[in-house]
């Protein structure tokens, strides 16, 4: 039997979720809200990342790598779901490289052997078994690429980067090389990269810490170095651990796909049909829940006539619509937003509207 490879999860919680606002705040981001009492996102991660596939692979103890300001939020919800976790603290946003390649140099000199995975906090997977099973068919591989998850489109849409898969690597199937990366397209071009077989890309990757150290020192230093000598320069408090500061504040502000992904000759691509969203739409949150005959959903209460595909996320109050379609209606203590249920493009201007002219709205009203 063969052994089973360890695999230490790197999960980055360092999203602000503007999309979502009113629903997500600046000190509360979507991936630590609950619904109905249920687990956040973020808690559904880390129990999804705690399994394992008897004589393949296991989970080990997790690094959570976050903001400073929402340390507390992330003790907090592990303790809740009995989880114990290595809290990874970022002293500012730097994007997505920098808190990666950190945590990757932290888990190399803490001697962590195996793989690692980075996961985001925000994502939604129904079919665990399903994730695992592609986990699994990507080990061998991870060995000597950054294999990244490229979820099965299930439509042309505009909210994802894509992957373009190259041909079958022979000695790993099936797992691809990577032809190109594509950022976020039009709807026309979502047309044209579904029917030429592209991939959305979930963010998600598995690969050894040390394999992407190096290629990052090579293809992005100004990254990696600082990022690498903020973990080994870091300070341990009670429950969290602290990248130092001045270092990692040297970093450049980049994605890792940006950095590195896209420039590395040692990327591939696993093609994934688990069930996965990011959530990170109205449209998408809409798609997630359970609708009635004319495509309605909703959260908390609500009732809807002569009206279809729209969304009403409620904070108590019965919200009625009658008559429009494709709407989403979002209700909080301080704020009410009514926007196209489409309309994720149109939000970031429209926060930054609010952020002139009510900045406290962008925060959790005080109790």
């Amino acid at each position: 039997m063969p052994a089973t490879v360890q695999i230490t999860p790197i999960i980055l919680c360092g999203g602000a979720g503007s999309r979502l606002w009113p629903l997500s705040r600046e000190d509360l981001p979507k991936q630590f809200i609950k619904f109905a009492d249920a687990p956040s996102l973020f808690q559904n991660t880390v129990k999804r990342m705690q399994g394992e596939r008897a004589g393949s692979f296991a989970f080990e103890k997790p690094v959570v790598a976050t903001a400073v300001e929402h340390r507390f939020l992330v003790a907090e919800q592990l303790r809740e779901i009995g989880v114990e976790a290595d809290i990874l603290l970022e002293p500012a946003r730097r994007d997505s490289a920098a808190a990666i390649l950190a945590a990757m140099a932290f888990c190399v000199d803490q001697k962590r052997k195996g793989l690692c995975m980075v996961v985001a906090s925000d994502h939604a997977m129904t079919d665990v078994s399903s994730f695992y099973d592609h986990v699994e068919l990507s080990l061998k591989a991870a060995k000597d690429h950054i294999v990244l998850f490229g979820i099965q489109p299930q439509e042309p849409s505009t909210d994802y980067g894509y992957i373009s898969p190259g041909d079958e690597i022979k000695t790993l199937p099936p797992v691809h090389r990577v032809n190109k990366f594509a950022e976020k397209p039009t709807a026309q071009v979502a047309e044209i990269y579904i029917a030429k077989g592209y991939l959305w890309n979930s963010g998600n990757f598995i690969c050894s810490a040390q394999l992407l150290l190096a290629e990052a020192e090579a293809l992005a230093h100004e990254i990696a170095t600082p990022a690498t000598r903020s973990a080994r320069a870091l300070r341990k408090g009670d429950d969290f651990i602290y990248l130092d500061e001045p270092t990692y504040l040297e970093a450049k502000s980049l994605s890792i796909d940006f950095a590195v992904l896209e420039k590395t000759s040692k990327a591939a691509v696993l093609p994934s049909n688990f069930a996965w969203s990011d959530l990170g739409t109205w449209k998408s949150i809409h798609a997630y829940l359970e609708q009635d005959e004319d495509g309605n959903a909703s959260i908390g209460k609500a009732q809807f006539t002569h009206a279809r595909n729209s969304l009403v996320l409620g904070n108590g109050s019965l919200v009625a619509v009658e008559g429009l379609d494709n709407i989403v209606v979002t209700v909080t203590s301080d704020a009410i937003l009514v926007a196209h249920r489409d309309a994720s493009s149109a939000m970031k201007p429209l926060v930054e509207k609010v952020k002139r002219n009510y900045p406290d709205l962008l925060k959790r009203p005080k109790p």
